[in-house]
């Protein structure tokens, strides 16, 4: 049974992080071996820990000082970091992140799969650095008639708005930046009670998709919309608008929100390459975050099949 209690000075705790569990979470152990999780830390980081949550077998906890930090500790190349809920490996240098993922995949197979002593390659990196999503689903909100566009803070539904993301390839930041600057007429009074975009691009094809989640507009305003960012973002191929509805999803009769086609203009999908192979995607389907990641999926298991 979980335990809740307000934190106070008596759980303050200083820490050595030894290691990452699933989610990039810290591990620490305190005096008496009971387990603290720590997210944003980094092991080898010495830290005073506020303890947060008590879950019986193991406890939460938050950073409130950095004591020592790790030498795989790296500033987060991104203003948005730790705010943010999109990210938990920011803060790592390149060979730790890749280390870390390594060991928690080798501790998923051994404990979840009872597959111990199993010879792990080397992890295949599809692109380098940042910018490798072409894909993203972002939280839209309204603050004095204009909209934020961003990601959930960890934990919660309460979004923070960014400007553009380092994780997201620059067509799609590029789709970001001229939404944020339609001023004439704003874009919520353009498309009222959108709620989500979802974006999706195809660099080896040169084309995007946006997609915008929320009610019924006038199909003029949608039409505008779509013609000032295409002269904006020469690369945008379509401009969909869809809402929600209630479908039953369950023999309970239970029903849960379904994505559903409101209008359009321009093409609903587009074309991503991927392993010598050409696919038809829209905006509902499902597709790898990175059309790199994709290609790199299929010729390994190419490889590994020896056709």
């Amino acid at each position: 049974m979980t335990t809740g209690f307000a934190p106070t000075e008596k759980q303050m705790l200083e820490l050595s992080v030894s290691g990452l569990a699933f989610r990039g979470h810290g591990i620490a152990r305190t005096s008496d071996g009971q387990v603290v999780f720590l997210p944003y830390a980094v092991p080898g980081d010495v830290v005073r820990a506020r303890i947060v949550e008590s879950k019986g077998d193991y406890l939460r906890g938050a950073i409130e000082r950095i004591e020592k930090p790790s030498a795989d500790r790296i500033t987060a190349p991104c203003p948005h970091f730790g705010r943010c809920g999109g990210c938990q490996w920011l803060h790592l240098r390149d060979a730790a992140q890749l280390h870390w993922k390594a060991e928690i995949l080798r501790d998923q197979l051994a404990r979840l799969g009872g597959f111990r002593d199993i010879p792990l390659g080397p992890l295949i990196r599809p692109t380098d650095g940042l910018g490798y999503r072409t894909r993203a689903q972002l939280q839209v909100r309204e603050v004095e008639g204009w909209y934020q566009f961003g990601f959930f803070a960890p934990a919660s539904h309460r979004v923070v708005p960014v400007g553009t993301c380092p994780l997201l390839h620059p067509m799609l930041n590029e789709i970001l930046e001229q939404l944020a600057r339609q001023r004439t007429p704003p874009l919520a009074k353009l498309v009222p009670g959108m709620h989500e975009v979802w974006l999706l691009a195809s660099p080896r094809s040169n084309q995007s998709l946006l997609t915008l989640m929320g009610r019924p507009v006038e199909r003029a305003s949608l039409r505008h919309l779509f013609f000032v960012l295409r002269e904006r973002v020469p690369h945008l191929t379509g401009l969909v608008l869809m809402g929600t509805e209630k479908t039953d999803r369950s023999q309970a009769g239970r029903s849960e929100p379904a994505p559903r086609f409101l209008d359009r203009f321009g093409d609903g999908h587009l074309t991503m390459q991927a392993g010598g192979y050409r696919f038809r995607v829209d905006a509902a389907s499902f597709f790898q975050p990175s059309e790199a990641a994709a290609q790199a999926l299929i010729q390994f298991v190419l490889e590994m099949a020896a056709l």
